[in-house]
């Protein structure tokens, strides 16, 4: 139970304690849950160098990494910024058969919008949808503010962005924040005027 709350709270040192304890006293080998929260500690602190120590260490010991091992390595990458070693994780998951969750991919998405990594977005996207997922709000959002960030700044991608989502039936007012960061307040707010109107023309129309 205290490894799980250093888990939570990103507490390295202690949890590496309790680890270390769980080791001398196990008959065999850490489970694969004691390395899980490990790492996810390591995940709290933003600290992917330890993250990949342990998840070595871990398949040294012969304990076989799970998605949520996975899920925590990445996020630690996610967390420091690094989008391409979260990237690399992430390859690392699927060429081991297991199937990243949307929050796998949610998370990189995060960590490419906020540097500016359209085409990265665009492509984590892609592969949700190549796997038989659904995009949701938060894809788009992601994508919208990658569009803000990058150099220069590409409104009109944003715009396409937000159209694609309108056209997917998803709520227009979960991207509203991000969209008026790149595009600015007063065009954002013509944009779902214009919205509101083709919804009750469209309305009208089939009464």
């Amino acid at each position: 139970a205290e490894l799980k709350a250093c888990s939570r709270t990103g507490d390295v040192g202690r949890a590496e304690e309790l680890f270390e304890m769980l080791r001398g006293t196990e008959a065999d080998k850490p489970s694969v849950e004691a390395y899980n929260f490990l790492i996810h500690a390591c995940a709290t602190k933003k600290d992917p160098d330890r993250a990949e120590h342990f998840m070595e260490e871990m398949e040294a010991a012969g304990v076989e990494p799970t998605p949520i091992t996975y899920n925590s390595v990445i996020n630690a990458c996610a967390a420091a910024g690094d989008a391409y070693r979260a990237q690399h994780w992430l390859v690392r998951m699927i060429n081991q058969g297991m199937q990243p969750t949307q929050v796998t991919y949610g998370t990189l998405c995060k960590v490419f919008a906020r540097q500016g990594m359209v085409s990265q977005v665009r492509s984590i996207m892609e592969m949700v949808e190549g796997g038989g997922g659904q995009l949701n709000e938060y894809f788009f959002a992601s994508l919208i503010s990658a569009c803000g960030a990058a150099e220069p700044p590409d409104s009109k991608g944003a715009i396409r962005a937000f159209n694609d989502l309108v056209s997917r039936g998803l709520r227009p007012q979960s991207v509203k924040r991000a969209l008026e960061r790149v595009v600015g307040v007063r065009q954002t707010a013509q944009m779902f005027a214009n919205l509101a109107r083709s919804a009750g023309q469209a309305k009208a129309s089939s009464q």
